[in-house]
């Protein structure tokens, strides 16, 4: 009876230290992934919050570049000017919100996280 205790001893003692292992692997993965999350919360707010200056400053010239222009053609050509100003801000708009869509589709967050848990995978896998 005393032999056959030992083994399910040394089995409960095996599986609490692989147990132990994956719980240690967890908490450092997650650890990584809080850190890269701060970062990217980080590094989203000063973009933000320099996008939204830059954007308030280029308002700012454009507005007083529109005015300018209005206020010199307003005896011969108001509406031409107008409507050039419109078409050319129009176009612009277009251009940047291509340049968005292309930026967002080329976003990847929290890349070194999920080279991470790959190497995991691949150490985790049976070799063939």
């Amino acid at each position: 009876m005393a032999e056959s205790a030992k083994p399910s001893i040394g089995i409960l003692a095996s599986l609490r230290r692989i147990a132990s292992t994956l719980a240690g692997v967890a908490q450092n993965r997650l650890e990584l992934f809080l850190v890269e999350f701060e970062e990217e919360r980080n590094h989203l707010l000063r973009v933000f919050i320099q996008a939204l200056v830059a954007l308030f400053l280029f308002g700012l010239s454009f507005l007083a570049i529109n005015v300018a222009i209005v206020v010199w053609l307003w005896e011969t050509h108001r509406q031409v000017a107008l409507l050039g100003m419109a078409a050319l801000y129009g176009l612009l708009g277009v251009l940047v919100a291509r340049r968005l869509a292309l930026t967002m589709q080329s976003w990847e967050s929290f890349p070194a996280t999920l080279d991470q848990l790959k190497k995991d995978r691949e150490c985790l896998r049976p070799p063939e």
